[in-house]
């Protein structure tokens, strides 16, 4: 239940809300804000609300599914597995977890269309970054997923936004291009969709508009876990663009954001080579190989290609 107060002073609206869970009781999230009476108040309130009051609610849904018995059919093991990546970030540990969850939903419901593309999703992008080991026959399922999700529903944006950023992860780019373009007109605000339109752009050389999409996908969702990848994927475009003071804050930012990702790390390394800070490179290195020891040349390469990643590589001596 979510308690909404306003009170208007001196020439502004102080907002109060309070999102409580009504089973169990207790207060799951609270956020104050101000509005100035000359402002759009709607525009304001759902700017300030939405982006803070979704990730409350998807971490509080997702508990109380994780500690429900009877909750193993197939939308809540849909719900348990968007959560996963949700409350416990992107990387290799999460994924795979949520791919065990969705794989247990599509046995029990194998015509859910969200649960096809978010399948799919995790496997391409699993694929593309490093979270899983390489294998062709894991990237074709991806696609025939994608493939299964848009069969199924082709006008909702969520699903448009998944399987088409799953496309493009597996390398279907031209494919990809006019579903996210359907999903965002369908729903401007779709992040994923925002962010995945942004990775396109950066593959087609375009990164002033890279940058532009993956700005709008953070802006949109500011609190979602997922921005650690998009921050990261911003921090290689203004490495491409020579934005230096920009892409060590985006960076710094990524690494704040989630300690168990090593994605947003190897990013770091990257932006202080290229600041030719070799000590702080070193450190960032240093805190990469902390989150996963067996950090393969592989993995970095798959992240920032192999003229930046063999520059890591000379620094240290990987596995792989």
């Amino acid at each position: 239940m979510l308690d909404i107060s306003l009170r208007a002073t001196g020439g502004k609206i102080a907002a109060n809300l309070q999102l409580s869970e009504t089973q169990r009781g207790g207060t799951v999230w609270a956020h104050q804000f101000q509005i100035d009476e000359k402002d759009d108040p709607e525009k304001v309130f759902l700017g300030e609300c939405l982006p803070h009051l979704e990730p409350a609610l998807v971490k509080s849904i997702y508990e109380l599914l994780r500690a429900d018995p009877t909750a193993t059919r197939s939308k809540p093991l849909l719900i348990q597995a968007l959560g996963t990546m949700s409350v416990l970030g992107w990387h290799g540990k999460s994924f795979a977890q949520a791919e065990v969850l969705l794989r247990k939903s599509l046995a029990l419901e194998p015509d859910l269309a969200l649960a096809n593309a978010t399948l799919a999703l995790v496997l391409a992008l699993g694929q593309k970054v490093g979270f899983a080991t390489p294998s062709p026959d894991i990237v074709k399922e991806a696609i025939s997923l994608a493939d299964t999700a848009l069969a199924l529903d082709d006008i909702d944006s969520t699903v448009l936004g998944v399987a088409g950023c799953a496309l493009a992860d597996a390398g279907e780019i031209s494919r990809a291009k006019p579903l996210l373009k359907r999903a965002l007109l369908a729903d401007p605000a779709n992040a994923q969709a925002l962010a995945a339109v942004g990775w396109v752009r950066l593959h087609q050389g375009d990164l002033k508009q890279a940058a532009d999409f993956l700005e709008r996908s953070i802006a949109v969702s500011p609190m979602d876990k997922r921005r650690v990848i998009w921050r990261s994927v911003l921090a290689i475009v203004q490495i491409k663009i020579g934005e230096l003071a920009s892409e060590l804050e985006q960076a710094q930012i990524a690494v704040d954001a989630d300690y168990r990702t090593y994605f947003s790390r190897v990013m770091m390394t990257a932006v202080q080579l290229e600041l030719n800070d070799i000590t702080a490179a070193r450190t960032a290195l240093a805190e990469c190989r902390r989150v996963h020891l067996d950090l393969t040349n592989e993995e970095v390469s798959a992240i920032l290609g192999y003229k930046l990643g063999g520059r890591i590589m000379e620094m240290s001596s990987f596995v792989g």
